[in-house]
């Protein structure tokens, strides 16, 4: 069974009075076929439905298919069925049953009972889908007729901002696994976070097999140009507290306005309005003085391979933008190489920024002695909201109870609270600044003179950084 994404999919609508045919923003919209390489029509026209009718983001509709690819399998796989309207109630048991008895090489189970139920519930309401979609009758629902019997449940469920309470209805099925507690992602810890920045700034190029002199300069550059984007792409990361679609898609126009205005520009990928999807993220001088040593790097990349875009990251085999799929793979083989057991992925660094800003803010709140204190004084006050919304992109403010949870751990046993906590991640920042200049130096990438002028560039940057936070501590007092 193949997955495919179609790119930049027009799709055209022909509402409104008079009815005027336009196009809709392009999308990427996921292509399912079975294992011989024939589309899955229902499947297909599923994708398109959640795109036109639906109006979904391409990440939540690369969600669907994802999940819908495990019945699309099945079918395949079953001798006596060619053909979703072929399903009972008995087959479709078989296919949960199966899910939840797959295991891995290890023995362990391959998946959650929750993960079993959440590729159920989408399946469902494929299924419902199908039925309408070839006009069926007692194909699936919750009379006892009906091929596949599903059990309709109707609750009200709160969202923040409204008065009232949303009536949704949801379709379950017999045979789904109890869901089991929700897992929260915890931060990436210190000392992974520590390995993989010191692998990154230590990469080095065996080049002592290269013979002749000026493709041994050349590797040597290539090497030392992928170490400086590298540690740009993970500075971003772990100060931004951004999502990998976000990061992917920073510009290199926001930065240098950035470096004017103290706030960088970055696209909010979870957004429905585009007018809303938009956040400005306070960036301390520090974190944009280490950008700055990949600038050079970004430009004459771009200028060797002729590619002309405004993208802040890049790959530097081509000069095109830097992907985010690429992004999440190299933080995995980042991991891999150093034998790291624990989760790692790009956006458990946003835990983590979430998790230290949330700190920083309970260190500075006065009379705070407990989460339900500053859930009342702080989460709950309007100022707060809006920082938290435009720092984040979160849309909930109930978002953050996670990151006050995980705070309130780390912060379990301290007395003392520091007037400027949150120079805590700069003061990080600028020690690993500064053992990457020794190690520049070791390896003679840097002049005497030049690792001096980089010396100084940080320390004045650093200065800006509290000088700012001592006035800002002062229009608190």
């Amino acid at each position: 069974m193949i997955t495919n994404t179609l790119r930049g999919v027009e799709f055209w609508t022909h509402l409104g009075v008079p009815s005027i045919a336009k196009k809709r923003k392009p999308i990427d919209v996921p292509f399912l076929s079975y294992s011989n390489y024939k589309p899955c029509m229902e499947a297909n026209a599923f994708m398109h439905h959640l795109a036109v009718q639906k109006n979904l983001k391409a990440t939540t509709i690369r969600t669907y298919a994802d999940k819908l690819v495990h019945l699309i399998r099945f079918i395949d796989s079953q001798p006596m069925l060619s053909r979703f309207s072929q399903l009972t109630d008995s087959s479709f048991t078989l296919f949960i049953q199966n899910l939840t008895l797959e295991v891995k090489p290890n023995g362990e189970p391959k998946r959650s009972s929750t993960e079993v139920a959440k590729i159920g519930e989408i399946c469902v309401k494929f299924l419902h889908f199908v039925q309408t979609f070839q006009d069926l009758t007692h194909f699936i629902g919750h009379d006892e007729t009906s091929a596949i019997f599903v059990i309709e449940k109707r609750r009200s469920i709160f969202i923040e901002g409204r008065k009232d309470k949303k009536e949704v209805t949801t379709f379950t099925h017999p045979s789904f696994p109890r869901k089991g507690a929700i897992k929260s992602r915890h931060p990436v810890s210190q000392e992974d976070a520590l390995k993989i920045w010191k692998y990154i700034n230590s990469q080095k190029k065996d080049v002592s097999y290269i013979k002749d002199t000026k493709l041994k300069r050349l590797a040597k550059r290539e090497k030392y140009d992928k170490r400086k984007r590298d540690k740009a792409i993970y500075v971003s990361m772990e100060m931004l507290g951004a999502r990998v679609e976000e990061l992917h898609t920073l510009r290199y126009s926001d930065y240098i306005d950035a470096r004017r205005t103290g706030t960088l520009r970055v696209k909010t990928s979870k957004k429905r309005n585009e007018e809303d999807n938009v956040r400005y993220l306070p960036v301390d001088h520090t974190f944009l003085e280490q950008i700055i040593s990949y600038i050079d790097v970004r430009n004459r990349v771009m200028k060797k391979f002729m590619v002309k875009h405004d993208y802040l990251f890049i790959s530097l085999n081509n000069g095109q933008p830097f992907s985010a799929k690429s992004w999440t793979k190299y933080i995995k083989q980042w991991a891999d190489e150093l034998a790291i057991t624990g989760r790692v992925s790009p956006h458990l660094w946003r835990h983590a920024r979430f998790t230290n800003w949330m700190i920083d803010r309970i260190l500075v709140s006065k009379e705070i002695n407990s989460k339900d204190d500053f859930r009342k004084n702080v989460l709950h006050t309007m100022q707060f909201k809006k920082e938290l919304q435009q720092f984040s992109g979160h849309t909930l403010i109930s978002s953050l109870d996670i990151y006050l949870d995980l705070a309130w751990e780390q912060l379990h046993g301290y007395a003392k609270v520091y007037s400027a906590a949150s120079l805590k991640t700069t003061v990080e920042s600028v020690e690993r600044r500064i053992e990457d200049i020794e190690s520049q130096m070791e390896r003679n990438e840097l002049t005497v003179e030049q690792a001096m002028q980089s010396v100084k560039y940080l320390l004045s940057a650093f200065k800006k950084d509290v000088e700012n936070a001592i006035a800002n501590g002062s229009k608190e007092d």
